[in-house]
C-alpha cells in the first residue's frame, strides 16, 4: 500500500497526504544515498549531532522497513531533488508554499539539462500561480537551450491560461506581467498586449502595456506596429489618468506614456500625456516638484520634443533647480546631437553661478560633471570639476565622472583622474577596475602593481564612508586578475584599511571582505584567523543595531573558508526578525532577512556540494516562516543543480536576488563547451571547479 502510494505519487498530478509525507521524508533522511560520498571535506553534516545539537529525527511506523523498498522506490528516494520534494510536502501546510518549493526543484531540473523531469514535476504542482511560473521557466529554458520558439510560446500560452482560469489572481497579475514581457521580446506583440489587459491591478496593468509597447516598437518601426501601440497607448493613458494615486508617481506613469507615444509617432497622444503630467506635476505644493518637472523636461527632449522640453525647464525657478534640469536636458540632447547639447551645457554652467549656498552649488557641478561625462564632453567636465574650490566635494565630483567613464569601458580615461583624487577610499575605486581590466587582459603583475597603489596612504585623512566599496573592489580584483604572490601585500593593506573604520560592526564587514579574499586564494589560516578577529569584535557588539548583518556577513566568510558547520551554526545565532512581518523580499520572492538569508545560503551551500539532505535540515528547523522556508528549499534545489558556478558566487547570489532564476544563457554556454571537449551529446552538466583548497571544517 505505501509503496503504490508513492509510485502513485509519480504517475499523477496529486501530492500524497501529511502522514505519508512524512513518511516517505523519514525514508529520504535514512538514506545514505542522497549524500554524494566524495565530500570528506564536509563529514561534520553527517554526524549525529551539529555543535551540540541532535540532528532532526523522525518516527517510522512499526510496518515499515526500508529492507522492503522495492527497486522502483529506492530509486525515486536515492534521488536528491525528489528527496526535497518530501521535505516541502511534509513540512509546509499551504499550497502556495509547498509551490514556491517544487518550483525550485523546477528550476533545478531545467539547470541540470532535464527538461522532461521538470515538465513532470511543474505539472504536479497545485498551486496555479507557482504552476504557471514553472510553465514561463520551462519556457525560457526551451527558447534559450533548444532555441524552439514555437514550443517555447506555447509553455507561455500555458502560463497564461493557468493564470486567467483564477477566480482572482493571489500576486495581483504579476505572472501575466512576467508573460507579457516575455512575449513582446520574443515578437509577439498581439498576444502580449492581450495578457497584459488581463491584468487586474491597474497600475501593473498600466505599466505592463507601456513596456510591451516600447518593446514591441524596439522590435519594429513598421507603420502597422506605430498603429497598433498608438492605440494601446492611448487606451493605457486613459486608465493611467484616471488613478487615484500620489500626484508625483502618477505624473512619472505618464511621462513614460508619452514618451513612448512619440516614438511611435503620435504627436497628439504624447502632447495629451505630458501635459496631463505637467499639470499634476504643477499642483503640487513645494520644491517638490521641480525634480519631477526635470524628468519630464528630460523625456521629452529624448523622445524628439525639445521646444516642449525647454518649456518646462523655463518653468523650474533660477538657481540649483534650473542648472539640474538644464544638465539634464543637455545630456538627453546629447544622445541625439552633441552639437546642440553644448550650448545648454554652458547655459547650465551659467546657471550654477547663480547659487548662493556653497554645498548646494558643488552638489550641482557634481550632477553636471556626470551629465557631460555621459556624452563626452571629458574637457568640459575635467574643467568644471576645479570649480569645486574644496578637495572632498572635487574628489567627489571626480570620483562621479570616474564611474560614468568605467560604466562606458573608457579605464584609460577614468585612471588618469586618480592623480587628482589624494583620498584611498575614492580612488581606489576608480584604480581597482582598470587593475581588473589588466588582469583579464593576462597582465596580473600590471594589475597587482596599480592594486597595491590603490591603497597606498596617500598623507590625505580616510573617508570611512568610501572605504567598504573601496575594500571590495580591490580585492576583487585581485582575487579575479592579480598576481597570486602580491596577495599577502594587498591583504595586510587591505585589512590595515578595514580598521580605520569607526565603529566596531562596520570593522566586521570589513574584515569579512578580506577573510573571503584569501579564502578564495587558498589562505584558509589566514582566512580562519581573520574571522575570529571579526567574530570577536561582533560579539562585543551584541546589542548594537546591524549586529544581525555582522553574523550574516561572518557566515559567508565561514563558508569560502570550508567551514560550514561553522557556518550554519554562526546563522543560527542570528536573532529571529520581529514577528508579524512583513518582511522585505528580493525580486525574485527570497527574503532580505538576515537570518533568513543567511541560513539559506548556508543551505544552498551545502546542497551545492552534495548534502541536499543537510541544506533541507537547515531550512525546515532553523527557518519558522513558512514563505521563506520554501524559499531555501528552492534555493537548496538550484544550487544543487548548478554544478557550473564557483561554490561563493552561487550563494552569493542570494544576496542579489539571483540564486533562484538560472542564467539558462550562461548554462547553455557551459553545456556546449562541455559537450565540445568530450564529443558528447549528453544531457547533463559536468562539475564545475571547486573552491580549492577546501578543508574539513571545524
Amino acid at each position: 500500500m505505501w509503496i503504490r502510494s508513492c509510485i502513485g505519487f509519480w504517475e499523477r498530478p496529486a501530492r500524497p497526504k501529511r502522514p505519508l509525507a512524512a513518511l516517505l521524508l523519514a525514508t529520504t533522511l535514512l538514506s545514505p544515498a542522497v549524500v554524494l560520498p566524495d565530500r570528506a571535506g564536509f563529514a561534520q553534516s553527517q554526524a549525529d549531532t551539529v555543535d551540540g545539537m541532535e540532528r532532526p529525527r523522525f518516527d517510522v511506523t512499526d510496518e515499515f522497513s526500508a529492507s522492503n523498498i522495492d527497486p522502483v522506490t529506492q530509486a525515486i528516494l536515492n534521488d536528491a531533488l525528489k528527496s526535497l520534494q518530501f521535505f516541502a510536502i511534509a513540512q509546509l501546510e499551504a499550497d502556495e508554499d509547498i509551490g514556491l518549493a517544487q518550483s525550485g526543484v523546477v528550476r533545478g531540473y531545467l539547470a541540470r539539462r532535464q527538461k522532461q523531469d521538470a515538465i513532470d514535476n511543474a505539472e504536479r504542482i497545485e498551486d496555479p500561480i507557482w504552476r504557471a511560473r514553472s510553465y514561463i521557466w520551462i519556457s525560457d529554458y526551451v527558447q534559450v537551450v533548444e532555441k524552439n520558439h514555437d514550443e517555447a510560446r506555447q509553455w507561455i500560452d500555458r502560463a497564461v491560461q493557468e493564470v486567467l482560469a483564477l477566480p482572482s489572481m493571489r500576486d495581483n497579475g504579476e505572472s501575466l506581467q512576467i508573460a507579457a514581457l516575455r512575449l513582446a521580446a520574443r515578437g509577439f506583440p498581439e498576444a502580449a498586449t492581450k495578457s497584459a489587459q488581463a491584468i487586474p491591478d491597474t497600475r501593473t496593468r498600466v505599466g505592463t502595456l507601456q513596456r510591451v509597447a516600447d518593446i514591441s516598437l524596439s522590435l519594429s518601426e513598421s507603420a502597422a506596429t506605430r498603429g497598433e501601440t498608438a492605440t494601446i497607448l492611448r487606451a493605457a493613458f486613459a486608465e493611467a489618468n484616471a488613478l487615484t494615486m500620489d500626484p508625483i508617481d502618477k505624473s512619472d506613469i505618464l511621462i513614460e506614456i508619452g514618451a513612448v507615444q512619440l516614438k511611435a509617432e503620435d504627436g497628439a497622444g504624447a502632447q495629451a500625456s505630458f501635459q496631463a503630467a505637467q499639470q499634476l506635476i504643477l499642483d503640487v505644493p513645494g520644491a517638490r516638484k521641480y525634480d519631477a518637472l526635470t524628468r519630464l523636461a528630460s523625456k521629452m527632449v529624448e523622445a524628439g520634443n525639445q521646444r516642449g522640453g525647454m518649456t518646462v525647464v523655463r518653468m523650474i525657478p533660477e538657481g540649483a533647480d534650473r542648472a539640474r534640469a538644464l544638465a539634464a536636458v543637455s545630456s538627453a540632447m546629447g544622445r541625439r546631437n552633441i552639437d546642440a547639447a553644448v550650448p545648454l551645457f554652458r547655459l547650465a554652467m551659467e546657471e550654477t553661478e547663480r547659487i548662493e549656498d556653497q554645498q548646494q552649488r558643488f552638489d550641482t557641478l557634481a550632477y553636471l560633471i556626470a551629465r557631460q561625462s555621459e556624452v563626452g564632453r571629458l574637457a568640459d567636465a575635467f574643467e568644471g570639476a576645479f570649480m569645486i574650490t574644496e578637495e572632498v566635494p572635487r574628489s567627489e565630483a571626480l570620483l562621479g565622472m570616474g564611474r560614468v567613464l568605467i560604466a562606458q569601458g573608457k579605464l584609460t580615461e577614468a585612471l588618469v583622474l586618480k592623480d587628482y583624487i589624494p583620498f584611498v577610499g575614492m580612488r581606489a575605486q576608480l584604480m581597482a577596475p582598470v587593475a581588473l581590466g589588466r588582469g583579464l587582459e593576462q597582465d596580473p603583475e600590471g594589475a597587482s602593481a596599480l592594486l597595491a597603489e590603490a591603497l597606498d596612504p596617500t598623507g590625505f585623512p580616510y573617508i570611512p564612508e568610501y572605504v567598504p566599496a573601496a575594500l571590495d573592489a580591490v580585492l576583487t580584483a585581485q582575487i579575479r586578475g592579480g598576481l597570486k604572490s602580491a596577495d599577502q601585500a594587498i591583504f595586510s593593506r587591505a585589512r590595515d584599511l578595514a580598521e580605520v573604520l569607526p565603529g566596531d560592526l562596520p570593522q566586521v564587514e570589513a574584515l569579512v571582505q578580506v577573510a573571503i579574499a584569501e579564502a578564495r586564494r587558498g589562505r584558509i589560516d589566514d582566512a580562519q584567523k581573520t574571522i575570529s578577529a571579526a567574530y570577536r569584535i561582533a560579539f562585543e557588539n551584541n546589542r548594537t543595531a546591524g549586529f544581525d548583518r555582522a553574523l550574516m556577513a561572518i557566515s559567508l566568510a565561514q563558508l569560502a573558508a570550508g567551514d560550514l558547520i561553522g557556518a550554519y551554526d554562526t546563522a543560527a545565532r542570528i536573532p529571529e526578525p520581529p514577528p508579524g512581518g512583513p518582511f522585505p523580499r528580493t525580486q525574485d520572492g527570497g527574503f532580505d532577512v538576515p537570518r533568513y538569508q543567511a541560513l539559506i545560503r548556508v543551505a544552498a551551500a551545502a546542497g551545492r556540494l552534495g548534502d541536499p539532505r543537510f541544506g533541507g535540515e537547515i531550512v525546515t528547523r532553523k527557518i519558522a516562516h513558512a514563505p521563506a522556508k520554501a524559499t531555501g528549499l528552492a534555493a537548496v534545489a538550484i544550487a544543487m543543480a548548478n554544478r557550473t558556478t564557483d561554490l561563493i558566487d552561487v550563494i552569493n547570489d542570494i544576496r542579489d536576488g539571483a540564486l533562484l532564476s538560472p542564467d539558462f544563457d550562461y548554462l547553455n554556454k557551459v553545456a556546449q563547451e562541455v559537450e565540445g571537449e568530450t564529443g558528447s551529446g549528453g544531457g547533463r552538466l559536468g562539475d564545475a571547479p571547486q573552491l580549492a583548497p577546501m578543508p574539513q571544517g571545524g
